[in-house]
């Protein structure tokens, strides 16, 4: 069985499991197992780029990243939810030479959604609002697009990195690079999952299977998080 494989059985198995038994794997054990199993150091060139889609409360990831890798220039932060924003600006305010915090989400498509603010877990998917005291507004704008607006290298002189934990939005980001192609030009690719609706695992399992042609998986587990690195000829 090929490693792709063996990870595609994996996945089906653990998403399938989480369906049915919901405390299989508690939130906490999750963060421990990712935490633990997840490299600090990332080999990219100095100068490079980190994008990262799902900034919350505080970016914490990101922030990491930066205090671990120097060679990261610039992190570009992606958050639609103003609240979170508001909170979030004054956690990166002593590098705010470095981060550059947008107040809007990217996928696949420009799009307008009203959601509910549930903490860490809000998302444009599955939550739609029809009280207007509690709905908050939300943009999402299409990826490519915003790649082009903020000088999105393609050289080997760059490399960028994308980082996203967006409750959902992961697929529909990760299709729309896979369909364009730029996928190619980060170096690194890391996204956490979200069980979102009955053809997640389907989406995801073809997403694994076309970055596997660029990138090779580094680590990951099923219904967390997972890294891949661009193969060595896959610019």
């Amino acid at each position: 069985m090929s490693q792709l494989s063996r990870l595609d059985t994996d996945v089906n198995n653990v998403y399938v499991a989480d369906m049915r038994f919901p405390t299989l794997f508690s939130k906490d054990q999750k963060a421990m197992l990712v935490d633990v199993a997840m490299p600090k150091k990332i080999v990219v060139v100095p100068g490079s780029v980190l994008w990262y889609v799902g900034g919350n409360t505080n970016c914490v990831v990101g922030r990491q990243i930066l205090d671990t890798n120097p060679e990261f220039k610039k992190m570009l932060v992606f958050e639609p939810m103003k609240d979170f924003v508001k909170v979030l600006k004054p956690v990166l305010e002593k590098r705010k030479e470095q981060i550059v915090i947008h107040n809007f989400g990217i996928g696949s498509k420009n799009f307008i959604a009203y959601v509910q603010n549930q903490g860490p877990s809000t998302t444009a998917l599955n939550s739609a609002c029809t009280e207007s005291r509690t709905c908050h507004k939300i943009v999402v704008r299409e990826i490519n697009s915003v790649l082009q607006e903020n000088s999105f290298v393609t050289s080997s002189a760059v490399d960028n990195m994308l980082y996203t934990n967006c409750e959902g939005c992961e697929i529909d980001l990760l299709e729309a690079l896979l369909q364009s192609g730029l996928i190619k030009h980060f170096a690194y690719v890391h996204f956490a999952t979200h069980y979102v609706d009955s053809t997640y695992v389907a989406r995801l399992c073809n997403v694994r299977l076309l970055l596997s042609t660029t990138h090779d998986y580094l680590f990951g587990f099923p219904y967390a998080q997972e890294r891949w690195k661009r193969k060595k000829n896959g610019h």
